[in-house]
């Protein structure tokens, strides 16, 4: 394998860490949505996934309780909780999946089919890379896309309150972006070993042990056959010196 292709393929799985870690932030900041008042400008209220938060600029400080019940909850945050923790746990396994297919990762041990077996651990790690990441841009562009529907109409009062983007909603964007491009490094590496190059590789390992055994009884049996000749061939010459002497002293008698 060369450089290149490593180097490509540690970069899809940094990716793919990086991308984690901005979706479990995603998940736990109770930062989806901002409201800034403009009656009390000193507070600030955020919007999360589990609890909601007021942040003053004096005083308290932060104030955060988290939700009653879920039933209370509306829709696109019940499906974005749903979503999230689910890509975090697809995330994990493909993770998990990667690194033992990496080709600078020694594993597959025992396995006749080695390369093979590598091939199908990175393809499963990156596909689920991808499937982490549409996980992911799904309740994050669906809360934004419902956020802009309701307070970003121009038919609304300028004084209205306005819930807007909060941090969460970027970094759940950043992560599904990551994930997507963690998955295509990681399955775009395996174009470089052909199907035919792995067959003949594994076809040369199961029958080389074969190949040696043949070899092996070749030589043993070929040896045999020139030790046979030449016992054979020292019998003839013995017996036709003997006859020679027997004929011999008969002559002389």
């Amino acid at each position: 394998m060369e450089q290149s292709f490593c180097s490509l393929e540690l970069l899809g799985v940094f990716f793919s860490v990086v991308a984690w870690v901005c979706s479990l932030a995603s998940t736990l900041t109770p930062s989806w949505l901002n409201l800034n008042s403009d009656l009390l400008p000193s507070e600030n209220y955020y919007l999360g996934l589990w609890m909601t938060c007021v942040i003053q600029d004096m005083g308290d400080g932060q104030e955060c309780r988290f939700y009653d019940s879920m039933l209370d909850l509306p829709g696109d945050i019940m499906l974005a909780r749903a979503l999230m923790c689910v890509a975090l746990a697809v995330g994990v396994i493909g993770l998990l999946l990667s690194i033992p297919g990496l080709h600078l990762v020694k594993s597959c041990h025992g396995q006749v089919e080695d390369l093979r077996c590598k091939r199908g651990l990175r393809i499963a790690g990156g596909v689920l890379c991808l499937v982490s990441g549409i996980l992911v841009l799904v309740p994050v562009s669906t809360v934004a896309h419902n956020t802009v529907l309701q307070f970003f109409d121009e038919a609304l009062p300028d004084m209205l309150e306005r819930w807007e983007f909060g941090e969460a909603l970027f970094c759940g964007w950043a992560a599904g972006l990551l994930y997507l491009l963690a998955g295509s490094l990681i399955d775009h590496t395996q174009h470089h070993v052909p199907l035919s190059s792995l067959s003949l590789h594994n076809w040369i390992i199961t029958h080389s042990s074969s190949f040696q055994k043949e070899d092996t009884h070749k030589v043993f049996h070929f040896r045999a056959q020139k030790s046979f000749r030449e016992v054979i061939t020292s019998l003839v010459t013995d017996l036709t010196a003997l006859n020679s002497a027997l004929c011999t002293d008969k002559s002389e008698t």
